[in-house]
């Protein structure tokens, strides 16, 4: 695995970033021009996203993201750091913290994905049945978004989610892309018990930023982890999921002592 990455200011802190599904790099810039003298930001693209190429979905697995990102650190002399993801993101951030912990210092979640892990989310990536089914909505995206434009119509489904479908459905390559970042992000599952018992064994702090308005990754949803770490704050922005990214950048210039502490 050869990820793309950015760098960013010329500050004594690290941090790395990792934006969510159909982005790159670029999501976190405004955070990264920022914050220029206090940190150097490594912006990340995603498998699959941006200049970032993998052979396939099987390439893209935990152990080969370990061995690309033991040599990033290398690579940059990196001994401490922190990390900021958002939605799917989340997944590269936390999977990294398992392996790396004793060297971060903070962590920032931004709506993340996969601390409760949907059925829907499982059946189409983990059985084969399922990952036929996914493949069948994705071949057929017009029906698909007539249905959830229902549902939208006669309120069993957010606004915020049926505009989600359509634009994740909008194009062929934004639907192969959907299709190999679920799959391929499949592999990269979080355990709550593990990361709760990192927190406390090396006191990391963690920030979580939520949306008051986001029916994709709702505040609820983080609840497991968020209950039992003991160095953590929640910060619920008036947002939906799509506008968390520039309202938690607005917070933390507001909140400078948050980065710079």
């Amino acid at each position: 695995m050869q990820l793309y990455y950015k760098k960013i200011g010329n500050g004594s802190k690290i941090l790395l970033a990792f934006h969510g599904v159909g982005q790159d790099f670029s999501c976190f810039m405004p955070l990264a021009e920022a914050f220029t003298q206090d940190y150097t930001t490594y912006l990340f693209d995603l498998p699959f996203h941006g200049q970032s190429q993998l052979k396939s979905v099987s390439s893209c697995t935990v152990e080969a993201w370990l061995q690309f990102f033991n040599d990033f650190l290398t690579k940059n002399q990196i001994q401490r750091f922190s990390l900021i993801g958002f939605s799917i993101g989340a997944k590269m951030v936390l999977t990294s913290y398992r392996h790396y912990a004793a060297q971060i210092d903070k962590i920032f979640l931004i709506a993340p994905d996969g601390i409760v892990v949907h059925p829907l989310y499982r059946l189409a990536t983990q059985r084969i049945l399922g990952q036929k089914l996914f493949q069948w909505v994705l071949a057929n995206p017009a029906l698909i978004i007539r249905i959830s434009q229902g549902l939208r119509r006669i309120g069993l489904l957010p606004a915020s989610s049926a505009i989600l479908v359509s634009k994740l459905l909008s194009t062929p390559q934004k639907r192969q892309l959907l299709y190999a970042t679920w799959l391929g992000m499949s592999h990269f599952r979080i355990s709550v018990q593990q990361i709760v018992a990192l927190g406390k064994q090396y006191h990391t702090t963690f920030y979580c930023f939520v949306g008051a308005k986001d029916d994709i990754i709702p505040a609820k949803r983080i609840h497991q982890l968020t209950n039992h770490l003991p160095t953590e704050a929640t910060i619920v922005l008036a947002a939906a999921h799509h506008h968390l990214v520039e309202k938690t950048l607005h917070y933390l210039q507001q909140h400078p002592s948050i980065l710079k502490s």
